[in-house]
């Protein structure tokens, strides 16, 4: 009489086994990629909505507003330029009345030389000094990869495109 057998052979296991970590290897690293990007893309939005929010309520309240680099407690304007931790839009009376706020990414760069920008009542981008502003945000993924840019037309235009962040 024959005997089946059923099942694997410790070759045959081991062999499978290594085809398996040979995919995860190639898998892991595209799928950091896909992490670190999609993080990039939900902070370039949520910048963009805040910036939209600012114009259109700008407008309708037909007063100047003014998105700035945020404190820790996104209470307040932090008064520094450079690297954005999170944004405050708000009207310019005192004590200001925050419309909106927002928190970017611990693992973003988010960078912006001036410390605030204001919407004014017509819905066009300015600098505190009331001057046009055509500017652009910088969102890089920590610690390298692509990004994107956030750019700004003084007439109350953005653009969103790529960016190397670094020639990456």
């Amino acid at each position: 009489m024959s005997r089946q057998v059923h099942g694997f052979s410790l070759l045959e296991l081991m062999v499978a086994v290594t085809v398996a970590l040979v995919l995860l290897a190639l898998a892991v690293p595209a799928f950091n990629d896909l992490v670190a990007s999609n993080r990039i893309r939900s902070d370039t939005h949520l910048l963009a909505s805040a910036l939209q929010l600012g114009r259109s309520e700008a407008i309708k309240q037909n007063q100047t507003l003014v998105l700035c680099n945020a404190n820790a407690e996104l209470t307040a304007c932090s008064g520094q330029g450079g690297q954005w931790q999170g944004f405050v839009l708000a009207d310019m009376a005192e004590p200001a009345t925050v419309l909106s706020a927002g928190h970017f990414s611990t693992h973003a760069s988010v960078s912006f030389a001036p410390a605030q920008l204001r919407f004014n009542p017509q819905g066009f981008f300015r600098t505190a000094a009331n001057q046009p502003l055509n500017d652009q945000f910088e969102l890089c993924p920590t610690p390298n990869g692509p990004g994107r840019m956030l750019r700004l037309w003084s007439a109350g235009r953005t653009e969103i495109s790529l960016n190397p962040c670094g020639g990456s």
